[in-house]
């Protein structure tokens, strides 16, 4: 794969990672569904971000395609607004041909990917205090 000119194009423009008022409307108000999804949620998005590294490390570009949609819709459902850009941004710049720098958006993954299961771990902590 060539290098990505502008590798700042992935860059979300939504900086919320997780819309967790949206994600409750979208339970009906039902906190402890909300807190199921989120657990399952949490293992899932781990997963595919997994899957999406090992995806673009070996430049399978299928495989890539594949799971850049899979995870966002993945965390659209439970309102992870950041990541789920990113994963739009990527699917879109791969389905159109543009070249990606793996090792940024690499990073940029992990980064997002870390930053919205901190937010998770925060949340439920006040939910337990």
């Amino acid at each position: 794969m060539r290098q990505l000119a502008e590798p700042k194009r992935l860059t979300p423009t939504n900086a919320e990672s997780i819309d967790f008022a949206a994600l409750l409307k979208r339970c009906m108000g039902r906190a402890a569904l909300m807190s199921r999804i989120l657990v399952t949620f949490r293992t899932a998005v781990v997963q595919e971000v997994s899957e999406l590294a090992e995806a673009l490390t070996i430049q399978d570009r299928t495989r890539t395609l594949a799971i850049s949609h899979r995870l966002k819709g993945t965390c659209l459902t439970a309102s992870a607004n950041n990541l789920a850009q990113i994963a739009e941004l990527l699917h879109a710049d791969i389905e159109h041909g543009e070249a990606v720098n793996v090792t940024e958006v690499r990073e940029l993954l992990n980064a997002a990917l870390t930053e919205l299961l901190n937010q998770i771990s925060a949340w439920e902590n006040e939910g337990t205090s």
